[in-house]
């Protein structure tokens, strides 16, 4: 058997050159040292992980090693997504640059000059030269879809902040009870936007109370039940520390027993579930938590003549998909004592 010294290809008998390289053929090959290279030397930058492999590819086939360094996070997209968008910066022996820079100079002439290249070793028929390369456009696609994707996100973030964390006190009611029919002027000092009222508010409710409840609006001399309010805050933080859970069915009789417990007249309890039950009773579990400051320093009352007892409660409820364990409340056993103001209300806890 012979082999070329220089490519190393084995020959049968009968051959005394070799075809390919035009030297004699020898019969043993000398052991090849192993090559000891200096440091690296910076060669060039491509965009993505693919053109930096055709490029070693190509110094690799004429034995100059390669060394591929990515920057910024690319290396772990590269472990992640297989490839990475902030480019690779690749790297020759120091003594072989001037070689590898000339031989990727003329691959880049011949990539002008539209001749077959090396690059289609690789299975890819993209002019480097003319046309944009299909990787980079789709990476490129991604950061832009990834910016417009967190954009999206910081506003919708901004609009839950601004909007969707609003908190909606819906229907609290006041009732006025006098011991003798007179006038009263409500004043509400309200931290947020009243949203809805009835009678008219218009800077404050004048009325005419007399002991069972009813009330003549001094404004358009109409009778009401009680004065209404809603309105809408992004100040509040309920406090959920302590409270009860209750399941869904059970909220009627909850409701009915608690209330009755902090205070409530079965009238204005009755007013309050059937406000308040279409809403919670289709829940799996409903927290409720009954505020005190948290409410009354964001809604306050100023009354004339002052009251000599006042009620004010309001519900703070969040929908649960199942139970949890939460200290209960307790209160203390409010005494209608005098003119009596009572008011209830409440909001829902996202």
């Amino acid at each position: 058997m012979a082999w070329c010294p220089k490519c190393k290809a084995e020959y049968r008998e009968g051959y005394e050159n070799c075809v390919d390289c035009n030297v004699e053929l020898v019969s043993e090959l000398q052991p090849v040292p192993e090559e000891v290279y200096d440091n690296e030397a910076f060669l060039v930058s491509v965009a993505n992980d693919i053109e930096a492999q055709v490029i070693e590819f190509l110094l690799l086939s004429e034995r100059i090693p390669v060394l591929k360094k990515y920057k910024g996070a690319g290396d772990y997209l590269q472990i992640c997504m297989g490839s990475t968008i902030f480019g690779v910066d690749l790297y020759v022996p120091s003594k072989l640059l001037e070689e590898a820079k000339v031989m990727l100079n003329a691959e880049t002439e011949l990539i002008n000059e539209d001749s077959v290249s090396k690059y289609e070793m690789l299975d890819t028929e993209i002019d480097y030269q003319n046309k944009p390369h299909i990787v980079t456009w789709v990476f490129t696609s991604i950061k832009v879809m990834a910016i417009i994707l967190i954009v999206c996100a910081l506003c919708y973030y901004a609009f839950d902040i601004l909007v969707l964390s609003r908190v909606h006190m819906k229907k609290p009611v006041i009732y006025l009870y006098p011991t003798i029919e007179q006038k009263v002027s409500v004043l509400l000092d309200y931290n947020g936007n009243l949203t809805c009222t009835y009678p008219k508010y218009n800077g404050g409710w004048s009325v005419l109370a007399t002991p069972n409840g009813n009330l003549i609006n001094l404004k358009d001399s109409k009778e009401y039940s009680y004065l209404f309010w809603e309105g809408e805050s992004n100040n509040v933080n309920w406090d959920l520390s302590k409270g009860f859970v209750v399941e869904g069915n059970d909220t009627a009789d909850f409701l009915q027993r608690k209330l009755s417990e902090i205070g409530l007249l079965p009238k204005e309890y009755n007013d309050f579930i059937s406000y308040w039950l279409p809403e919670m009773e289709q829940n799996k579990y409903n927290l409720i938590a009954f505020q005190g400051d948290q409410y009354t320093e964001n809604a306050q009352l100023i009354i004339n003549p002052k009251p000599n007892s006042i009620l004010r409660v309001f519900m703070a409820y969040k929908p649960l998909t199942y139970r949890v364990n939460i200290k209960e409340q307790t209160f203390n056993q409010f005494e209608r004592d005098g003119f009596t103001v009572v008011e209830w209300g409440g909001a829902r806890v996202k």
